[in-house]
């Protein structure tokens, strides 16, 4: 905290050593000074300031504008307090004077403001086109309504979030007091939550095109996604259990047709267990010789034999007409027996419900051994930094800036040497590079680390 006083010609009395380092000059050279010779800059709002205090009347928390001899060309921000300071016979006969620099707090709030009016823009933008959508075509139901809006709201979400994490990474990098890191903690916790919420979203659109080119999928990668949305359907005080393989586990079916499955057979089990005591539903999935095998459990009331004979009859459901469409276990039939799998049903009266998804084995698509990627980011600048590593991890990647996981990263970003040993593909960028042209190279680096192995 900086103190001084002023005389009434508003000249230097005292100083303390923090006021003067601030200022860029020692104590010394301000005593005797005045505000004109050192702080021109200030002059103005200082003697507006001053007349208030000279009539005997404090002025606290007031904001402060100006350049320092210890950087001429940078507008720095104090808050200060000034109170009157009396003699014996309690006439004004200068200024005590409080203060505490909030250049960089400052600068840090307009850029959450600008954030701020950029994500309600964003918001607004988005909105105008969700209205302005066409009714869905004949023969497209309610369920396909909700994954269309459920992908959109994702991609919005990841949107949003991505500049939201770039800047809870530069705020990071700065030597802030403890307590407010923590606080930053809580949030990049919450915004690690809603990134794989909106990834989870975004699986539950099935585009028919992207369902026949996506045709290997890794189950632990693809869990790591879908669970956030999975856990938010269930009733409150209801358990997800998973139990997934140790090893990568490739299935011959698409992301977006895996996610819509297992989300209906979860919905489905949650509507059983609500208004009993809390229960448990379980996905497992583990491989069996040349099939996966998932399995959706509750423990709820089961089924009995009639409903177990029409249950996945398209429009059949034991629900109220307003809250379901006797779609959802139609749909799973047709999803898993498109993908060349089968549907099998165990259950009866108090025990419980088991659907078993039994889906074709995949081997690794080439050039993609391990369900994810790796990549080093060594960028000495932290806004750059930041950005690099949110934009990776939004496409999937796994990012280290320690300078050993560099030998086994697929992908490395970094402005100038390769650490040694260092075998991935590499992109070098300059420490003043545009955002838009970063984020083309990285999105070209990626396509090429999945492209198939050419091999002779």
């Amino acid at each position: 905290m900086g103190l001084c006083v002023l005389d009434r010609d508003l000249r230097f009395v005292r100083i303390n050593r923090r006021l003067a380092e601030i200022n860029g000059l020692p104590v010394e050279a301000h005593l005797g000074r005045t505000v004109a010779e050192l702080l021109p800059d200030l002059l103005p709002s200082v003697r507006a300031v001053a007349e208030r205090v000279f009539a005997g009347e404090p002025v606290l928390g007031f904001e402060l504008r100006g350049t320092t001899p210890a950087a001429p060309g940078v507008e720095r921000t104090w808050v200060e307090s000034w109170y009157p300071l009396r003699d014996a016979a309690g006439a004004v006969v200068g200024i005590n004077i409080v203060a505490g620099e909030v250049t960089e707090e400052r600068r840090l709030t307009e850029e959450l403001r600008l954030h701020r009016e950029e994500l309600q823009r964003l918001v607004e933008e988005r909105t105008g086109e969700l209205r302005g959508l066409a009714p869905p075509p004949p023969g497209v139901g309610a369920d396909g309504l909700l994954g269309t809006l459920s992908a959109c709201l994702g991609h919005d979400m990841g949107n949003l979030l991505m500049p939201l994490r770039v800047r809870l990474d530069t705020l990071q990098a700065l030597d802030l007091p403890l307590e407010v890191q923590r606080e930053l903690d809580g949030i990049r916790a919450s915004a690690t939550y809603l990134q794989r919420l909106a990834s989870g979203l975004r699986l539950l659109a099935v585009d028919p095109q992207q369902a026949a080119q996506e045709r290997a999928l890794e189950v632990g990668r693809w869990w790591r996604e879908a669970e956030a949305v999975l856990r938010n359907i269930l009733p409150r005080g209801t358990q997800l259990e998973a139990v997934m393989p140790d090893e990568a586990t490739w299935v011959r079916i698409s992301a977006p047709a895996l996610t819509q499955a297992v989300f209906n057979l979860v919905q489905n089990a949650g509507d059983a267990l609500k208004g009993l005591p809390p229960g448990i539903v379980t996905v497992a999935i583990r491989p069996c010789g040349a099939e996966v095998v998932v399995r959706v459990s509750d423990t709820g009331p089961g089924m009995n034999a009639e409903v177990q004979q029409r249950c996945m009859e398209p429009f059949f459901t034991t629900k109220a007409r307003g809250i379901s469409t006797g779609l959802g276990l139609a749909l799973v039939y047709g999803l898993v027996q498109e993908a060349g799998g089968v549907v099998e049903l165990e259950s009866a009266p108090g025990q419980g419900t088991t659907f078993t998804l039994r889906l074709p084995r995949a081997e690794p698509p080439l050039g993609r051994g391990a369900p994810g990627r790796c990549a080093y980011v060594g960028m000495g600048n932290p806004r750059l930094r930041a950005y690099v590593a949110a934009h990776l991890r939004q496409r999937g990647c796994e990012v280290q800036a320690d300078p050993d996981a560099a030998r086994t990263a697929d992908l490395l970003v970094v402005e100038g040497d390769v650490p040694p040993g260092a075998r991935g593909r590499v992109i070098t960028l300059p420490a003043d590079a545009p955002f838009g042209d970063v984020k083309q190279a990285l999105r070209a680096a990626l396509e090429e680390l999945d492209a198939p192995m050419v091999t002779t």
